[in-house]
C-alpha cells in the first residue's frame, strides 16, 4: 500500500502523476486481491 502511494508521490511532473494514477488506481485491488488472498 505504502509503495503504490510511494509511485504516485514519486513523480515531480503533474501531468506523469495523472497518467501513473489511473493505472496504479486499477493495479493495486488486483496486486492486494493476489497478495491478500491464500494461495491454493
Amino acid at each position: 500500500m505504502t509503495i503504490a502511494f510511494r509511485m504516485l508521490g514519486s513523480d515531480s511532473d503533474g501531468n506523469s502523476q495523472s497518467t501513473v494514477g489511473p493505472i496504479t488506481c486499477t493495479t493495486l485491488p488486483i496486486f492486494s486481491a493476489i497478495t491478500e488472498a491464500p494461495v491454493y
